[in-house]
C-alpha cells in the first residue's frame, strides 16, 4: 500500500535566530513579503501603494500590514528613514523575474538594521495522521497548531490555495452555534475550508466532513499571518520537527486579529464540509 509521506529536516530556533526579537522581526517581514508575492503572483504586477493588501473582502491578502517589532509601526514608505514600518520600493516585474528575488529587494523592514532577511513565500502543510498545521517558510516552522481533521479519510490530499478569507462566517448565527468559529479560509476545492470550531474538543480527532478545525483561538492567529492564494498542501503523513513549540507570540499586537466588517461575507451562507 502507498503511504503518502513528506519528510523535512528543520533547523533549530538556535540555528535560525539569535535573539526573539530576530524572530519576530522575520516572521513579520515574512508575512507582508508573503502577501506581495501572492498579489504579484494573482495580478501580474507589483502595486504602487503596499495598503492594497488589506482590501475589503473577498481581495482582503492581510487583514492590517504587520507592525515590525522594533518600533510597533506598520506605515509603509518609498524613503529609507529609519523611523520603522516599512520601506516599499515597487518594481516593475518582467516576464522572466525571479519573483522571490524581485519581492524580497521591494520590501524591507525601515529601520536601522541588516535588511538582508532571508525570504521563502509561507504555504501550509498539514499532516492528517498527527492532527498539524504547520506554517512553513521554506524549511522554517513559523507556527504549529493541532487540528481536527475529516472522518473516514475525507480530508483530502495534495496541494490546494487559499481561495477565500472570511471574518465571521455566517455571522447570523451565533457563536457559540457557529461549527465555523470565528474565521474561515475556504480552499481552492471550495467544499473545504479551514476554519474555528464551536466544539474544541473535537480538536485532535478525525471528526469533520473533510475540513479542517482549529481552536477559534489557534484559527485567529493563523488568518492573520496568512495571506490570500497561499499554497495548503495536505498529507496522510508528514513527519515534523519532534518537540517543536510554538515560540512566544506573547506580543500579538504585531498582526491585527481585530474584527473587521470589511472582511466580512454576508452575502451568503456557507457549506463547507463541517
Amino acid at each position: 500500500m502507498e503511504v503518502n509521506i513528506e519528510v523535512y529536516v528543520y533547523p533549530t530556533d538556535s540555528m535560525a535566530f539569535s535573539n526573539n526579537m530576530e524572530r519576530q522581526q522575520w516572521e513579520t517581514t515574512t508575512v507582508i513579503r508573503s502577501a506581495l508575492y501572492q498579489f504579484v503572483k494573482k495580478n501580474g504586477y507589483m502595486p504602487k501603494d503596499l495598503h492594497i493588501l488589506n482590501q475589503p473582502f473577498p481581495n482582503n491578502y492581510l487583514s492590517e500590514l504587520p507592525k515590525d517589532p522594533y518600533t510597533l509601526k506598520n506605515n509603509a514608505t518609498t524613503s529609507p528613514n529609519g523611523d520603522g514600518g516599512w520601506l516599499f520600493s515597487p518594481v516593475e516585474i518582467a516576464f522572466d523575474s525571479d519573483l522571490i528575488s524581485a519581492v524580497k529587494e521591494a520590501l524591507k523592514p525601515n529601520i536601522p538594521f541588516d535588511n538582508n532577511i532571508s525570504f521563502m513565500p509561507l504555504f501550509i502543510s498539514i499532516d492528517k495522521e498527527n492532527h498539524l498545521l504547520a506554517v512553513m517558510s521554506g524549511n522554517r516552522i513559523m507556527r504549529r497548531y493541532s487540528v481536527a481533521v475529516g472522518e473516514n479519510d475525507t480530508t483530502p490530499e495534495g496541494t490546494l490555495n487559499i481561495s477565500k478569507k472570511v471574518m465571521n462566517p455566517d455571522k447570523i448565527v451565533p457563536i457559540s452555534d457557529n461549527v465555523y468559529g470565528t474565521r474561515a479560509m475556504e480552499l481552492s476545492n471550495l467544499n473545504y475550508a479551514v476554519h474555528g470550531t464551536n466544539t474544541p474538543s473535537s480538536i485532535g480527532k478525525d471528526v469533520s466532513q473533510g475540513c479542517i478545525r482549529l481552536n477559534n483561538s489557534d484559527m485567529e492567529d493563523l488568518y492573520s499571518i496568512i495571506p490570500l492564494n497561499t499554497s495548503v498542501r495536505i498529507f496522510k503523513n508528514l513527519t515534523t520537527l519532534k518537540g517543536f513549540t510554538n515560540p512566544d507570540i506573547s506580543n500579538k499586537g504585531l498582526f491585527t486579529q481585530s474584527n473587521n466588517s470589511k472582511e466580512e461575507d454576508n452575502s451568503k451562507l456557507y457549506h463547507w464540509g463541517g
